[in-house]
């Protein structure tokens, strides 16, 4: 074989070498693990290799992440396969950087994520100066991601002498690539055969089980109508035994006389009914006078009626109370809340409690709530903290009053509190908000509550807390949660 064949050969062994970067890589690029460098070194390094492996002809695409990795991605592979894959790459180009005398010593590696291995790893000792650096970073990236420096390419590069005639050109016999093959046409009708009586089976499955369905719903409507006609037929039979001779009204029947049936003129007015508890007794010279005083006599049956029955209603054990879910206006109240509050840049999601203690249609409320935040990482600080944001949280108390309205199921209540809390250090911020919302009791003693909320409070420290915050400032909240009454 020539010398141009084995180049040929050459050229086609590394381009299907694995661990190699091929056109269409994305590579993952994200910051150096700083080891006693400080953040802004560590940003330009990272960007010069960042930018030779992204003028690769064998990349197509760099992912640089905001954070740099833990140290342990320079040997745990599970490490580097999260950020790769996470980043949406398929490989990854990690490492560390460390200061020496006028030097910056490079730690970096090659990761495959098809394979799951660490394909190479090198180090490096580079001048600090920025120019030198960044003639240096060239050959270096490229021996990470090819395998060989351009110097020992150079020497493995054949001449230009060593390319002779055409003739010297010898390529082996192409290997057969198999190609799948569908099944045969009878396999094919065969398998079509098997899913028609698949599905002729299953449609007959399905018709007998609608035809059994039916025969018991007809069955169940017979049953229903014998029952219905068995208990017509019964109750047509106790008519027909009914015999009115057999009811007998006993020896009382034949000692009423037409005598002791006594009828008022009919220009008299009928007496009214006396009731039991209080008989009025009329004595026979009276008679006249207790005729022409009827209608006083009557105004007093009805008085002593509405008397007497006053305590039929309140005998018994049950009492009627009040329809509806509302509870009392006076009750002491427990109230639970979930919302949100905004001082400038600062969004603060709330959470916490506040107890009412009634005087009247007047409370006096006293609360407690957990305000937390999610706040940026200044970006000098990130390597030294190891992440871009983290959550704060502050306890504001407060202390006010507020007035209710009605004691029905909706319960709307104005008023106005105080509002402290100790935001950094040994600094205090307090300021005053009015007060609305509403309680819908679900039942006298659970309820569900809105409450809104808009004042002011002011801190002197609180420009050093975050760029950007004034130390007095507006603060609405809006807050939903339920109400429990005592």
């Amino acid at each position: 074989m020539s010398a141009r064949a084995h180049l040929v050969v050459l050229s086609c062994a590394l381009a299907l070498a694995p661990g190699v970067a091929s056109a269409g890589d994305v590579i993952v690029v994200p910051p150096l693990i700083a080891k006693g460098t400080d953040a802004k070194s560590v940003a330009n390094v990272t960007a010069l290799i960042s930018s030779e492996v992204g003028f690769s002809s064998r990349v197509e695409n760099t992912v640089e992440p905001d954070a740099a990795p833990s140290s342990s991605c320079m040997t745990s592979t599970s490490c580097l396969k999260t950020l790769t894959s996470s980043n949406e790459g398929t490989q990854a180009v990690v490492g560390t950087l460390a200061a020496g005398s006028g030097t910056y010593v490079i730690e970096a590696l090659l990761y495959d994520l098809a394979s799951n291995t660490i394909v190479r790893k090198n180090t490096w000792t580079v001048a600090s100066d920025s120019s030198a650096m960044a003639d240096a970073i060239t050959p270096l990236v490229q021996e990470l991601l090819n395998g060989t420096s351009q110097q020992a390419a150079a020497a493995a590069a054949p001449s230009a002498a060593t390319f002779e005639d055409d003739e010297e050109f010898e390529f082996a016999a192409p290997v057969p690539v198999p190609v799948p093959t569908g099944p045969s046409p009878a396999e094919l009708a065969k398998q079509q055969a098997a899913a028609a009586a698949a599905a002729a089976q299953a449609k007959a499955a399905a018709e007998a089980e609608r035809k059994r369905l039916e025969a018991e719903a007809v069955a169940a409507a017979a049953a229903a109508a014998a029952a219905a006609a068995a208990a017509a037929a019964a109750s047509a039979a106790a008519v027909e035994e009914f015999d009115p001779s057999a009811i007998s009204f006993g020896s009382a029947a034949t000692q009423m006389t037409a005598e002791s049936i006594s009828f008022a003129p009919a220009t008299q007015p009928a007496a009214p009914p006396k009731p039991v508890t209080r008989p009025v007794v009329v004595e026979e010279e009276d008679l006249d006078e207790a005729m022409v005083d009827l209608d006083e006599e009557a105004d007093d049956l009805r008085a002593s009626k509405t008397t007497e029955k006053a305590p039929k209603s309140s005998s018994g054990s049950a009492t009627i109370e009040k329809g509806g879910g509302g509870g009392e206006a006076g009750a002491f109240g427990l109230a639970f809340r979930g919302g949100y509050s905004k001082y400038f840049s600062f969004g603060f999601i709330t959470f916490g409690g506040e107890a009412a203690i009634p005087a009247g249609p007047v409370h006096l409320v006293a609360g407690i709530e957990v305000y937390a935040v999610n706040r940026q990482v200044p970006e000098d600080l990130w390597a030294e903290v190891g992440k871009i944001s983290e959550w704060n949280t502050i306890f504001p108390v407060n202390f006010g009053v507020v007035y209710k309205i009605g004691d029905g199921m909706a319960q709307p209540y104005v008023g106005a509190d105080v509002i402290a809390v100790n935001y950094f250090e040994s600094s205090f911020a307090a300021g005053a908000r009015a007060r609305g919302g509403l309680d819908i009791m679900v039942t006298p003693q659970f309820g569900l509550n809105l409450n809104l909320a808009v004042g002011m409070w002011s801190g002197s420290r609180w420009g050093e807390v975050q760029e950007g915050i004034g130390n007095s400032g507006v603060l609405p909240q809006v807050s939903l949660g339920t109400v429990i009454a005592f």
